[in-house]
């Protein structure tokens, strides 16, 4: 508006008096309210594109702040992931391993014959149903 107001001054003094009373005309004023208003438009426009450049660094700043972020965490879950190698054994570490294995299965086998050869002594020796009884064809109290 004071672009306006200056031009419209600047255009009344550069005007010899005769014309100062074309400076009224409507025409004229349309002419001078879009020079104003082309002016004005112009550097809104900068300005926006000053704000839009601005917005597009923050978020390119941002999404490279969060690529950043996603690629230590990927980092951090291969490191997990990736396990070291196993150690490899000795042949006479290996050998005492399998004939430490082999005794305690050894042993497990044995305490499971000495339990079931006394289950088999009970149900050899415990008394027993008779048979006829057991299905109900036994009419003996009846």
């Amino acid at each position: 508006m004071k672009t306006f107001v200056s031009l419209f001054l600047a255009i009344g003094i550069l005007m010899p008096t005769s014309q100062v009373d074309a400076a009224r005309d409507p025409e004229l004023m349309d002419q001078i309210r879009d020079l104003d208003d082309r002016y004005g438009d112009f550097y809104q426009r900068q300005m926006d594109l000053k704000r839009q450049r601005f917005e597009l660094q923050q978020a390119a700043d941002e999404q490279r702040r969060w690529r950043e972020k996603l690629e230590k965490e990927r980092d951090e879950a291969r490191r997990q992931f990736v396990r070291p190698k196993p150690v490899i054994q000795s042949a006479k570490e290996f050998e005492q391993k399998k004939l430490q294995q082999e005794k305690e299965f050894e042993k497990a086998r044995k305490q499971y014959v000495k339990n079931r050869d006394y289950v088999e002594k009970l149900k050899r020796t415990a008394k027993r149903i008779p048979e006829d009884a057991e299905v109900g064809l036994d009419s003996g109290g009846q």
